[in-house]
């Protein structure tokens, strides 16, 4: 387990990433994030047939 006091805090140092890494970060991030959304919205479509053709298949509406 790692202590930290307060005068380590306030001396600790870090680097800011530059415009070239800041705009990879986003470029990634925002891939990520268009992927999840489609992935959300067809998991939304494929579970709305689901819930369409369910219950015709349970009534024997439909054959496979």
């Amino acid at each position: 387990v790692y202590h930290l006091k307060l005068n380590d805090v306030a001396n600790f140092e870090f680097t800011l990433p530059d415009k070239d890494e800041i705009k990879m970060f986003s470029k990634i991030v925002r891939s990520c994030w268009q992927q999840w959304y489609t992935i959300l919205h067809e998991n939304s479509s494929i579970s709305d047939i689901r819930d369409i053709l369910l219950p015709k298949l349970m009534k024997g509406d439909l054959r496979l």
